[in-house]
């Protein structure tokens, strides 16, 4: 008796992982993607957490194809200023709003180091990320491209 009841333990313990990484899999926000401006590219990951989307910086990489030296986020403000730059949240608090999109989060602009109203939307595809910060009424939208 008591081996079957490991046994059972065991495999409610495989499904429920597979689960997990099944709903990941299906989640098209979910992954590694990379956004380039003027030569530079950043790497972010996107990842669910209590139910909410949110990106962290993976890595920075130069026009000359060496990794940024600097790791230390020297525009970011307030909690945030001079906080390691990998690992840091770009997006936060994006909870799902139908389909492939999100909003009602916060998106940090590490350009700058302020903080953006954001909504998240996943292209149908799955290989581009939109990824839009608004003050009042203004808005800039950037195109983040899978990379896994």
């Amino acid at each position: 008796m008591k081996k079957l009841r490991i046994r059972f333990i065991a495999l409610a313990a495989f499904g429920f992982i597979f689960s997990a990484a099944s709903f990941a899999q299906d989640n098209p926000a979910i992954g590694l993607w990379k956004l380039t401006d003027e030569g530079v590219t950043t790497f972010f990951r996107t990842y669910e957490e209590g139910g909410v989307l949110k990106a962290k910086v993976e890595k920075k990489v130069l026009k000359d194809g060496s990794e940024d030296p600097q790791v230390i986020c020297t525009v970011c403000k307030d909690a945030m200023a001079n906080s390691p730059l990998y690992g840091l949240l770009v997006i936060w608090d994006m909870k799902p709003d139908g389909g492939m999109k999100y909003k009602g989060g916060k998106l940090l602009h590490l350009g700058n180091g302020k903080t953006y109203n954001g909504r998240v939307e996943a292209v149908p595809g799955g290989k581009i990320l939109k990824v839009t910060g608004s003050v009042a009424f203004m808005s800039k939208t950037d195109n983040w491209e899978r990379v896994e």
